[in-house]
């Protein structure tokens, strides 16, 4: 869905440069007579500059819509991706509600992880998080499978219609921009392509708005797991209660000597992390 919104950028500029270049001489004749005022310090060389400018607008119109339409263009190819970025990342914190992210600098934290969190006293909630992609016809969309318990706990994609109540294997959420695309709402069926080709046919359940960092589709991780190259989880969102605070004020500091949390795999790519101090992994 991404990609799907830079023609239209691309045409707000091209807008831009028409709206321009049709009220070129008016622009002119307003941007003259504003420079006139600190053009008068210079009175000779000054007034010959207004004085032609106002003789020959339809020129300098011409000349002002080519790099108008270069300026534009260049700040829609410099910008447009920080810009998505920067409101990706907003999204994230704003939807990420535990306390504690924990995610890999390798290909992914491994399952065990998951279930040791969930013993740790004080852990009310744990959230795997598995990216991939799926297809609905040809268009394809970026998507996350997250594990069902818990999940209103940890994460709050700006519910708009639906819930998540009840989100299960047979169920699946869309952003807002997705759900239109689509032309579906809560409770309609939606056939989609898993990432290894395989065909299923899910309920929509909810539709989100923070789709930039949370992906356009959303399913269940027991279902995404099992149509995946690789299985890893690729984040985990930790929910935590007032004894668990008092034991990650105590893991802190370890966490600080120690990045590496040795799972019970051997793994040393896992690293805990308080959500303050890192942006949600994506």
């Amino acid at each position: 869905m991404q990609r799907a919104r830079t023609p239209v950028t691309f045409l707000s500029v091209v807008v831009l440069a028409v709206a321009v270049s049709l009220l070129g001489p008016l622009l002119a004749r307003i941007a003259v007579t504003t420079l006139a005022i600190p053009l008068k310090v210079s009175q000779v060389g000054g007034h010959l500059a207004t004085a032609n400018s106002r003789a020959h607008t339809k020129r300098l119109a011409a000349a002002v819509t080519p790099l108008t339409l270069l300026i534009a263009m260049a700040c829609t190819v410099f910008f447009v991706q920080t810009t998505m970025g920067a409101a990706a990342t907003a999204q994230a914190r704003a939807g990420n509600k535990a306390e504690w992210v924990v995610g890999s600098a390798g290909p992914g934290v491994p399952p065990q992880a998951g279930e040791r969190l969930r013993r740790v006293p004080g852990v009310s909630a744990v959230t795997e998080i598995v990216r991939t992609s799926v297809r609905v016809g040809l268009d394809k969309y970026s998507a996350q499978g997250v594990s069902t318990d818990g999940l209103t706990r940890t994460w709050d994609p700006a519910i708009t219609a639906g819930s998540l109540d009840g989100f299960g294997p047979q169920s699946v959420a869309l952003s807002a921009l997705a759900a239109d695309a689509l032309d579906k709402k809560p409770g309609d069926e939606l056939k989609l392509t898993l990432g290894d080709e395989t065909e299923t046919q899910l309920t929509v359940a909810a539709v989100y708005e923070r789709g930039l960092d949370f992906g356009d589709v959303t399913m269940s991780h027991s279902l995404a797991t099992r149509h995946v190259d690789n299985p890893l989880v690729s984040a985990l969102l930790v929910k935590t209660g007032t004894e668990a605070d008092r034991a990650g004020r105590s893991c802190a500091p370890r966490s600080a000597r120690c990045p590496e949390w040795p799972f019970s795999t051997g793994t040393r790519s896992t690293i805990c992390r308080p959500r303050s101090s890192s942006p949600t992994p994506r």
